[in-house]
């Protein structure tokens, strides 16, 4: 009986092992809306998070309702940048994204061109 035990234990410890498990990581999420100065969404805005340690970017850009979402982040620190057609850059310096959570980051665009 205890060989029979040993061997179940085996097998289950190669299955929790198996090449899907392994590659899976805890990750994390950046979501938030994009705004502007009236509260309006701003659909089309572009948003870019890069990961402070590697310097890897990822680009999306906000839906209809001014929506975006980064998911299958590795933890780390975040600069975090929203702009749109007419609108400054906003910037948030220091997202913190950890794992198996999901930060909340919304961004509020000034009218004008340029960068702030």
């Amino acid at each position: 009986m205890a060989r029979r035990a040993g061997v179940l234990s085996l097998a289950l410890l190669t299955l929790s092992l198996s090449p899907a498990a392994l590659a899976q990581q805890p990750t994390g999420n950046i979501e938030g809306t994009v705004t502007d100065p009236q509260g309006a969404v701003v659909p089309n805005a572009t948003v870019t998070a890069r990961q402070v340690s590697t310097n890897q970017t990822r680009t999306t850009t906000t839906n209809d309702e001014g929506r975006y979402s980064f998911s299958q982040l590795s933890p780390d620190t975040y600069e975090v940048r929203a702009t749109g057609a007419n609108f400054k850059t906003s910037v948030a310096r220091e997202a913190v994204v950890a794992v198996g959570s999901t930060l909340a980051l919304d961004f509020a665009l000034e009218v004008g061109g340029g960068s702030g």
